[in-house]
């Protein structure tokens, strides 16, 4: 349990990201658009447990795309 919690502010980006896709998806429920809002519950928990599992590498790879998304 303590693994789960150490280097919280390098977690804390992912579950960001996690919870962002599960909103998402929320609205597209609302909306009536399954399609969508499957894919991006499926990015959601994808995320979140990549967080637990691998927190940097999940953190690095956000970096490489936001630094893509910002250059361009």
């Amino acid at each position: 349990m303590h693994n789960l919690f150490t280097n919280f502010e390098v977690k804390k980006r992912g579950l960001r990201i996690a919870l962002f896709f599960t909103i998402l998806s929320l609205i597209c429920f609302l909306i009536e658009n399954t399609i969508l809002q499957f894919i991006l519950l499926g990015l959601g928990l994808v995320s979140f447990v990549f967080t637990l599992i691998r927190p940097d590498a999940f953190y690095s790879f956000t970096n490489c795309v936001l630094e893509f998304v910002l250059v361009f």
